[in-house]
């Protein structure tokens, strides 16, 4: 409440659900992987936003692209009973998502973004994994994977 009443939030963990959140503004923030966890929802009850992580990802995984556009956070949320309103976001996942090339970037990591935020903006189901992966396709297709962005001065 301290830090509230300084006008600052705070973005934690989930293990600090136990101690965070009020329902003043700011909202603090719980990054969550675990929605079924009772002091999650104790938090949300008490004014905490959430950011949910993909279920059953850990920054280790290398999950596929598929996967990453057909995971729901919001729907494990909503089924263990927390409130839609507080939910804040999505986290993406990405520590295997790039390998530190440019290729990588354009072919690995700008398609893992764009599923994460497909489904933050539009929720799972939204869109056919078959929709979804012709367009990133095209995309990646497109100048030979810079179609998302024009090369810098110096890459010519």
């Amino acid at each position: 409440e301290d830090v509230a009443a300084a006008g600052v939030a705070v973005m934690a963990w989930q293990s600090a659900a136990a101690v965070l959140g009020c329902g003043r503004p700011p909202r603090h923030l719980l990054q969550v992987h675990d929605v079924t966890d009772p002091a999650v929802a104790a938090a949300a009850a008490r004014g905490a936003g959430l950011v949910l992580s993909p279920p059953g990802l850990d920054l280790a995984d290398s999950a596929t692209l598929r996967e990453r556009h057909e995971r729901d956070p919001r729907a494990e949320a909503l089924a263990a009973g927390l409130p839609a309103s507080a939910v804040h976001g999505l986290e993406a996942v990405l520590g295997d998502a790039h390998d530190g090339t440019r290729a990588g970037l354009f072919g690995l990591l700008l398609p893992a973004v764009t599923a994460v935020a497909e489904q933050a903006w539009s929720g799972a189901g939204a869109s056919s994994w078959e929709s979804f992966s012709e367009r990133v396709a095209a995309e990646r297709v497109r100048g030979g994977h810079d179609a998302l962005y024009a090369p810098a001065p110096a890459e010519g």
